[in-house]
């Protein structure tokens, strides 16, 4: 009885395999005839993709005329024949056509697929399908007692394991399971509270933390003094824009009201006065600013200093640009060092420097002279050496 059964579903087996619902017969045959041909369907007969229906019949006639093989000499001009009416056959048609474009899109279905053994299975004959069958119920006969064996391990199920007695069982243990139930979603709930609260704490407390106190500055040296300017017009600029960057940086400096004006700050004042020109914006804050001093004050000594000019026991005016320090050879000072210079002389010795640069020609000396109204070159080159001198003592007196 048992390998009646097994004949019976090996046939059905097999009738089921005759008749597919997932594949129609035109995508079966384009399926095959990709794999008899192996290569591309509108590169064989030199189109596109997109070639329509005149250009596909147009193509077919040229090539047949070239491959037919009363024409065709070649070994296998029959095969290139044959294979030549299986592509135009499937892409004359339109149904057979969108399964081939399909296929060059998602590949033929590989063994994974039941339609691969379902190709191969309907190309075969009498013969391979009886041997098939006969494997078939062959091992099936041998695995039957076996099974038979597996079925009788088993075990039945008693009466308590049905379903009359399993229900109100089932029930009971609810009912009792329900206060463990309850204690297990408090426990659950309250362990969600408390690493809520601490992850509130933690937040808290790193905001809570104090920042650290800035590291206050020490006290603002002085800058060094200047020095006549011998160099081009390039690098003063350069100078400039250092001494700019230096004087808008603020000091936590208490500012002196009502102090004394010594000779250094003098020279300071005149300093910054030529470096912020009239016109600057907030000319007199900045000057103020950086002298630690009031804005009054600064501008009652910056009209004082013009009004009355340089008397011979103040200090001299510096130039205007920056500049290291250079070694210039001084001598020993003769009487005319008592020469007074005026502001409108000292800034025409100024300007004259800047003028004619130490390397610009032999008369140097004697170009800056007629520039300055009054003076020789002798007074000329004598002042230059004792500006010289005194930002030599200030730097010294710094360090």
């Amino acid at each position: 009885m048992k390998f009646v059964a097994i004949i019976f579903i090996t046939l059905q087996f097999l009738n089921i395999c005759n008749v597919s619902f997932a594949w129609d017969d035109d995508e079966l045959e384009v399926f095959d005839v990709v794999e008899e041909v192996n290569q591309n369907f509108y590169q064989l007969l030199g189109l596109t993709q997109d070639a329509n229906a005149t250009s596909i019949r147009k193509a077919f006639r040229q090539l047949s005329l070239q491959l037919h093989p009363d024409k065709n000499d070649a070994p296998d001009a029959d095969v290139k024949f044959r294979n030549l009416v299986s592509v135009y056959d499937v892409l004359r048609d339109t149904n057979k056509r969108k399964h081939y474009d399909n296929v060059l899109v998602n590949g033929l279905p590989n063994w994974r697929s039941a339609v691969y053994y379902y190709r191969h299975v309907r190309k075969m004959g009498l013969l391979e399908m009886s041997v098939i069958l006969f494997i078939v119920i062959t091992i099936g006969k041998m695995e039957v007692p076996d099974l038979a064996d597996i079925l009788e391990k088993i075990p039945t199920p008693s009466v308590w394991n049905t379903l009359p007695f399993q229900l109100p069982c089932w029930t009971f243990a609810s009912i009792v399971g329900i206060p463990s139930t309850i204690r297990a979603i408090k426990e659950m709930i309250e362990e969600r509270k408390r690493r809520k609260l601490e992850e509130q704490a933690a937040l808290a407390e790193e905001n809570e933390q104090v920042e650290p106190e800035p590291v206050p500055r020490g006290p603002r040296r002085r800058r060094a003094g200047f020095t006549p300017q011998e160099q081009s017009g390039n690098n003063s600029n350069e100078l400039k824009k250092k001494d700019n960057i230096r004087a808008n940086h603020v000091y936590e400096k208490p500012k002196y009201t009502g102090g004394l004006w010594t000779d250094d700050d003098i020279l300071e004042l005149i300093k910054l006065v030529k470096k912020f020109p009239g016109g600057t914006p907030d000319r007199w804050e900045k000057i103020a600013e950086t002298m630690n001093r009031s804005v009054s004050e600064v501008t009652h000594m910056a009209k004082k200093i013009k009004d009355e000019g340089l008397k011979p026991n103040q200090a001299a005016e510096e130039p205007s640009v920056v500049q290291q320090p250079k070694k210039v050879k001084t001598r020993a000072e003769n009487p005319e060092s008592d020469v007074v210079w005026s502001q409108e002389e000292q800034k025409a010795l100024e300007a004259a420097l800047l003028k004619y640069p130490k390397s610009s020609s032999v008369d140097r000396w004697e170009k800056i002279a007629n520039c300055i109204e009054g003076k020789t070159k002798e007074e000329c080159q004598l002042r230059y050496r004792q500006l010289v001198d005194l930002v030599k003592k200030k730097n010294e007196t710094t360090q």
